[in-house]
């Protein structure tokens, strides 16, 4: 879907620990870029991603800027079910295009992020706009740097 404003924005958003707080799925242990995939999938029922919260800042400046007319591209390392996407929908999170990984994918967090956003940024109506990505893991956001997008750390939103 191409925007109609010409003067926009790309922005590109993380999911869990950016926008929404799924702590409570992760048994991270209160460790930095931790995660249990396997509690994390266990975890993962309708009932658990319906109890997450928002992190209510950062969403409503994201729906500030949607209503602004800039191209939001939901940009997760995981993969999104139908549960999440409801709880999405619900939540009225504003999104034009989405990235997340395809099961069975097994590629580290960053070089996903890095080759999907690479190719997004290969199409030819995203030439000469701003990008930025907010993201909560800094792998992820020099990921972002590398491609030429501004950086945007979550919890400075927080």
């Amino acid at each position: 879907m191409k925007p109609l404003l010409r003067n926009f924005d790309i922005i590109f958003l993380d999911i869990d620990g950016t926008i929404v707080n799924s702590n409570h799925r992760q048994n991270a242990e209160g460790k930095p870029n931790a995660l249990d995939l396997d509690y994390w999938i266990e975890n993962s029922t309708r009932e658990n991603i319906f109890r997450d919260t928002l992190m209510d800042n950062l969403v409503y400046y994201i729906k500030k800027k949607y209503l602004h007319g800039h191209y939001i591209v939901l940009c997760t390392a995981r993969t999104l079910s139908d549960n999440d996407m409801d709880y999405l929908h619900d939540k009225g999170i504003p999104y034009h295009s989405i990235i997340s990984r395809p099961e069975n994918c097994t590629t580290p967090d960053a070089e996903f992020k890095y080759n999907q956003m690479k190719k997004f940024l290969n199409l030819k109506w995203t030439k000469r706009k701003k990008k930025f990505l907010y993201d909560d893991k800094w792998d992820n956001l020099i990921a972002g740097v590398r491609l030429g997008i501004t950086p945007r750390y979550a919890h400075d939103w927080i």
